[in-house]
């Protein structure tokens, strides 16, 4: 009964965030077709129960309350919701979550210079943020927050639940060593004469050639658990959930909603989809792949993962993607063999009972290890983020084998050194955790402290969550998107004619600089001069310089704008849109 709602819990937790994607994203036509079916191989999953594991004694009330606690107090310190310290990914985070809360969905940005259409949408893995965003719409931003961190903490806690059930039982200590997991980093780093830049960067990062300063390649990295959740838990949530409900299908003998759960979570982290299909592939063998053609399968996954790559092929994002082969130079390669050798190769050695353990344990385990040594071969993007998130799935198998060697009751000379290896690498993730503890909570207390996704610094790093508005998936599955009214300047440099054939309802006008200046207003008509919309700025500016100024309606007709607050002898770049807030 405990694991059955546990996985209830967990299927609803992932999909969650499909109803306000297709609401709020898709055309109706393609939204309620997408719910239907994702209901249908819902119920399919439950009904294809598969084979009954033998009969285990619930775990205790205490033993559960205990694991939910270390869950809530290891998620305090994260940074979600703003309960403790948040890391510097944290201002891409709450600039996300603030858009979604503030805008109209989807939300949508104007005047990029590197978009045609004029409107850029906002592209990300937004599963994570939906839920509480939905909330905050309906409450207000310290809502929202709030929700964050409450979301957060179930999702810890289902996820430390699940590994001590995959390490033997629901027990503290097998749960505080999920959290202290990582590799042998500090090792690493002693080698490569590693130290991190401010006291925040990852330890993680000793592989970086620093040669080359803070742009150089970074290659490699197979984060701590706690380093995942600190920095990005919409990975790492979406990493170890979908892990337990792909290694509880093949325990159960059936692939049926293996493909769901690895649908699920390509609007959480397309990269952990990826880094599932090669246990999907050794439970296609263990289980002879039963199950596999089911309705769980057929369903929904095929049309959800459409639609993600679909989604995520709208991308900006000018990241680089090569094979290591071509990018890294001789003097990367030891780098990598040092990888392999202190993030899992000495766990590997000494892990015997899980290379002599039952098949479906074996499989597994040099599953795992085959995805660790192959994933940092390929690069995607700047951080390679693809090898970091995709390696999340193999490290929660690798993490949970070590737990089974060390949580027997029987110790061998193989249990003691993995006991030695893991206390070891918990100096990076007892270093996270005591930053969080020596740093005050510095997250923003209002909505508008706020930046928005468009003004993250610089325009290339913002590009990262945009995607194209005339791409495929906006022209024909998403909802239409408002496009910009470009105004030519008239015989006043900073006087715009205007023709509407219709009016338009809180329209918004956006000025757009080459350079910084004073906010920019606009008059309508004669009419008295509108300021820009009050906006959380960055602490450095760059170019485009955007300022909004809300103009309210607009009746058709012809009208004249007048511009002020811009430099002399500049010609900026003038739009009216219908404006995308709430």
């Amino acid at each position: 009964m405990f694991v059955a709602w546990l996985e209830r819990l967990t299927w609803l937790f992932l999909l969650a965030p499909w109803v306000p994607f297709a609401l709020g994203w898709l055309r109706p036509w393609l939204a309620l077709p997408l719910l239907l079916a994702l209901a249908v191989s819902l119920r399919a999953t439950a009904r294809a129960g598969g084979e009954e594991p033998a009969p285990a004694p619930p775990p205790s009330p205490a033993a559960v309350a205990a694991v939910i606690a270390l869950a809530f107090l290891w998620v305090g310190l994260s940074g979600a919701g703003g309960w403790g310290y948040q890391n510097p990914d944290w201002d891409k985070h709450n600039a996300i979550l603030a858009d979604l809360v503030r805008q109209r969905w989807p939300p949508l940005y104007y005047a990029i210079p590197t978009d045609p259409a004029g409107v850029s949408p906002l592209l990300y893995y937004l599963a994570y943020y939906l839920p509480a965003a939905l909330v905050g719409k309906l409450a207000g931003w310290q809502a929202a927050n709030q929700a964050l961190a409450l979301q957060t903490a179930l999702g810890a806690s289902l996820a430390l639940l699940w590994f001590c059930l995959a390490s033997g039982g629901v027990r503290l200590w097998a749960a505080l060593l999920f959290v202290l997991f990582a590799g042998l980093d500090v090792a690493g780093a002693a080698l490569m004469g590693f130290t991190p830049v401010d006291g925040v960067e990852h330890m993680e990062w000793w592989a970086v050639d620093r040669a080359g300063g803070r742009t150089a390649p970074h290659f490699f990295q197979y984060a701590a658990h706690t380093s995942h959740l600190f920095w990005a838990p919409q990975h790492a949530l979406a990493g170890w959930l979908a892990t337990a409900l792909v290694l509880q299908r093949i325990a159960r003998g059936t692939m049926a909603g293996v493909a769901l759960a690895i649908a699920a979570v390509a609007i959480w982290s397309p990269f952990v989809s990826l880094g599932l299909l090669p246990f999907a592939a050794a439970g296609l063998w263990l289980t002879r792949a039963r199950g596999a053609f089911s309705l769980a399968n057929l369903a929904a996954p095929p049309l959800m993962l459409a639609l993600a790559a679909a989604f995520f092929a709208t991308s900006q994002n000018p990241a680089p993607r090569e094979w290591l082969f071509a990018a890294a130079g001789i003097a990367d390669w030891p780098k990598l063999w040092m990888l392999w050798i202190f993030e899992f190769g000495l766990y590997a050695i000494f892990c015997r009972r899980a290379r002599a353990g039952e098949r479906s344990e074996r499989v597994l385990y040099w599953t795992a290890i085959a995805a660790l040594l192959l994933l940092p071969l390929y690069r995607i993007g700047r951080y390679n983020d693809f090898t970091m998130r995709a390696a999340l799935p193999s490290q929660f198998v690798l993490c949970a084998c070590i737990a089974r060697e060390l949580l027997a009751r029987r110790w061998t000379a193989d249990s003691r050194v993995l006991l030695a290896l893991l206390l070891l690498g918990t100096f990076l993730p007892l270093n996270e955790i005591a930053r969080s503890f020596h740093r005050r909570p510095n997250a923003p207390t209002a909505e508008a402290q706020v930046l928005s996704v468009r003004a993250l610094p610089p325009l290339d790093f913002a590009r990262q969550y945009m995607g194209y508005g005339d791409s495929f998936f906006w022209r024909t599955a998403a909802a239409p998107l408002p496009r910009p009214l470009a105004l030519a300047a008239g015989g006043d440099p900073l006087s715009y004619p205007l023709a509407l054939d219709a009016p338009v309802e809180d329209a918004l006008l956006l000025v757009r600089r080459a350079r910084p200046g004073a906010t920019a207003s606009a008059a309508l008509d004669g009419a008295a001069f509108v300021a820009a919309r009050e906006m959380a700025r960055p602490k450095r500016s760059w170019p485009p310089f955007i300022d909004e100024i809300p103009l309210g309606r607009i009746e058709a007709g012809t009208h004249v704008v007048t511009v002020a607050g811009v430099e002399p002898g500049e010609a900026p770049v003038v739009l009216l849109a219908p404006s995308p807030y709430r």
